[in-house]
């Protein structure tokens, strides 16, 4: 019933809801794991909106993430170089294997939430 409802939250919403859920757990090795994949999943979705929200270009040959909406542009600009920051490829890669962590990670929670629904319902039928 829930459902539709999670599936509106923006992820970041969704992140602090673990969080705080996670809070309520007693077990501490079932805490720790929610929030270490709420964390995971939050540092994913951060260089997941850079990525979506960014033009590819070279910078001294190199290739380059740098968002081109002029609100970003004039935040990121340094007075002294007088250049624009930019994100390289290495953190998408970096990203890309946080990514595939959180996803495993997030398997095995999804068991746990299954079995201890599963014992939940055995104990109060």
């Amino acid at each position: 019933m829930l459902e539709p409802v999670v599936a509106t939250l923006d992820v970041t919403r969704k992140v602090e809801i673990l969080r705080a859920f996670a809070k309520h757990i007693r077990a501490p090795t079932w805490r720790e794991a929610l929030k270490r994949h709420a964390s995971l999943v939050k540092e994913v979705n951060d260089v997941r909106n850079i990525a979506a929200h960014s033009v590819l270009s070279l910078n001294a040959g190199k290739a380059v993430l740098f968002s081109p909406a002029a609100s970003k542009l004039l935040k990121t600009i340094n007075l002294r170089t007088k250049t624009a920051d930019h994100v390289e490829l290495g953190r998408l890669e970096a990203a890309i294997r946080k990514a595939k962590e959180a996803y495993e990670n997030g398997a095995n929670v999804l068991l746990n939430l299954e079995h201890a629904a599963a014992e939940r319902r055995k104990r109060h039928p």
